[in-house]
């Protein structure tokens, strides 16, 4: 009597309806990495046979369908999500800071600036020391209509509790915004044809932008001159994550302002509109940023 036992095995596989083709031979891993390409909803089969160590080969599987099967599905979309906010007021002064913490994957900071058109002219904004990038800006100077909004973005921004320096160049009040987003192209970060700034006098003023591909976030930042009360709210499926409503003056500010932030996310391509509401006409400002998600 001879004793018996597994020498080794082989593997073909075949995709969609091709014929089966060679894999492994006279291998005795458990395991292989099948780096062929194949497109999204094809199905791979697989099968083997085994031999023995006296040269008894097994037959191959009948049937089409083999051992098993994969078949190969689209990936779930990257959606951007919303993370840590954060504000501050500065009190007549060149330069200011206040501590954002960032956290999660492939994130990209976005920071907005409100004040007085005549001395809001950011020099530089930085965080953790880095240099944040000049997305969109809109002044607006005439007669007491003094008004100016910026957004400033950085990609892959250092994890953790760090501080946002903002230098105006001016010993004057402003009010400031951060918002985190993950997943976020980060070597590609802000869709520049999607960027627009804007100036209005209007009780409801909207601005529509075309995307082009999905899920695509919009962000938009405004300034509202604002002599005295008024209710403003951000337009349909935005949500507002900054809220700045001055009753009275920042710290003393000559013009009364208001600032707010909020962002929306484009799931679908086509028409998207960023717009906000108010009690009775007032002029704004407003800057919108559309991210792009990662790849």
């Amino acid at each position: 009597t001879t004793a018996s036992g597994l020498a080794d095995f082989a593997g073909q596989y075949k995709i969609h309806a091709g014929g089966w083709q060679d894999w492994v031979s006279a291998t005795t891993s458990t395991s292989a990495i099948f780096n062929i390409s194949v497109s999204v909803g094809q199905t791979v089969y697989f099968r083997s046979r085994a031999r023995d160590i006296i040269g008894n080969l097994e037959n191959w599987p009948a049937g089409e369908n083999g051992d098993t099967s994969i078949t190969i599905i689209a990936s779930a979309p990257n959606i951007i999500t919303a993370g840590n906010t954060s504000f501050a007021l500065s009190n007549w002064a060149a330069s200011f800071t206040w501590a954002h913490t960032i956290s999660g994957d492939d994130p990209v900071l976005l920071v907005s600036l409100h004040g007085d058109g005549d001395y809001l002219n950011a020099n530089s904004v930085t965080y953790s020391g880095q240099a944040m990038t000049l997305a969109a800006k809109k002044i607006y100077n005439q007669a007491f209509n003094n008004i100016a909004v910026y957004i400033y973005y950085l990609a892959n921004p250092p994890q953790g509790a760090h501080n946002i320096a903002v230098n105006i160049g001016w010993a004057f009040p402003f009010a400031a915004s951060a918002i985190t987003f993950n997943n976020c192209n980060t070597a590609n970060p802000v869709n520049l044809s999607l960027t627009g700034v804007f100036v209005e006098n209007t009780i409801a003023m909207s601005h529509a932008t075309t995307t082009t591909s999905a899920n695509i976030m919009l962000v938009d930042a405004v300034t509202y001159n604002k002599p005295s009360f008024i209710s403003v709210a951000a337009g349909a499926g935005q949500t507002r994550y900054f809220n700045q409503e001055s009753t009275g003056q920042w710290f003393g500010q000559t013009n009364d302002l208001y600032a707010g932030a909020s962002y929306k996310s484009a799931e679908s391509a086509g028409l998207q509109t960023m717009g906000w509401t108010t009690g009775d006409s007032r002029t704004s400002v407003q800057a919108i940023v559309a991210l792009n998600p990662k790849p």
